[in-house]
C-alpha cells in the first residue's frame, strides 16, 4: 500500500506544540512557574542537539518533568487543542484513511489532535505518562532506562518500517530536511513554506 505521511510540528501545526503547549500550561498554572527558565533552556538546547541520541534523551525527559505538576493534564490538553483547532484543519480536506503522522512530539500531547482530525496511524515520541519520561520505543521496567531513540531523524524511518513494513511513501509532507531519511523513501516529497503565514492554507513546495 502507497500512503501519505506527514510530519506534525510545522507541518500540518504551524509552529512547535511542544513549545506552544509548555507556554499555555504556564499561564493556566503559576505555580509551575519555577520551571520556565529551566525548561526554557533545555529546549532551545535540544533544538541545537536535534541529532545527538542519547544526550537528547536527558534533555526531554527534564523538559517533560514540568507536567508533573499539573493537576489537570487531560482538560489543559482538551482546552488547548480546542483554542489551536482553527491551525490545523487546512489537513482535514485532504486527509485520507490510510494517512500516517510522524512525529518527534510525545504522544500524549499530539494524539488527541490526531482524534480531531480522525487520523488513526501516529507514530511518535512514547512518554510514560506517571513519570513523564521518554521511553522511545520502550522501556526496561527492570533496569529502568531508556530502550531505543526519539522519534527524530533516521528513527523515524526505522519506525516507519517497524509499523508499515509493507508499505510505501506515496507523498510526504515536512517542514524541514531533516526529516532527509524520508524524503528518501517517498516518492515525492512537499515542503511547508516557513514564510507563509496563512494556517488556512499552507503553501508547499514540490522538493522531489
Amino acid at each position: 500500500m502507497k500512503r501519505n505521511v506527514y510530519d506534525f510540528d510545522g507541518t500540518i501545526y504551524p509552529s512547535q506544540s511542544c513549545v506552544d503547549f509548555y507556554f499555555y500550561c504556564l499561564n493556566k498554572n503559576s505555580n509551575i512557574f519555577m520551571y520556565l527558565i529551566t525548561g526554557a533552556k533545555l529546549f532551545f538546547f535540544g533544538m541545537i542537539a536535534h541529532e545527538l541520541g542519547h544526550k537528547k534523551f536527558r534533555i526531554n525527559n527534564k523538559l517533560c518533568t514540568f507536567l508533573r505538576y499539573l493537576p489537570n493534564l487531560d482538560q489543559l490538553l482538551t482546552e488547548f487543542w480546542k483554542r489551536n483547532r482553527g491551525k490545523i484543519e487546512w489537513y482535514s480536506e485532504q486527509r485520507k484513511e490510510t494517512d500516517v503522522i510522524i512525529s518527534i512530539s510525545p504522544r500524549f500531547l499530539i494524539e488527541p489532535a490526531c482524534k480531531i482530525l480522525g487520523v488513526k496511524n501516529l507514530i511518535c515520541t512514547e512518554v510514560d505518562t506517571k513519570s513523564y519520561n521518554i521511553i522511545g520505543r520502550g522501556i526496561d521496567c527492570t533496569k529502568k532506562r531508556i530502550v531505543g531513540p526519539v522519534c527524530s531523524g533516521t528513527e523515524k524511518a526505522t519506525r516507519f518500517r517497524m509499523n508499515f513494513p509493507d508499505d510505501s511513501f506515496a507523498n510526504f509532507y515536512t517542514d524541514s530536511y531533516r526529516d532527509q531519511p524520508l524524503i528518501d523513501l517517498s516518492e515525492n516529497a512537499f515542503l511547508r513554506d516557513k514564510k507563509e503565514t496563512s494556517v488556512k492554507n499552507p503553501e508547499f513546495k514540490k522538493i522531489k
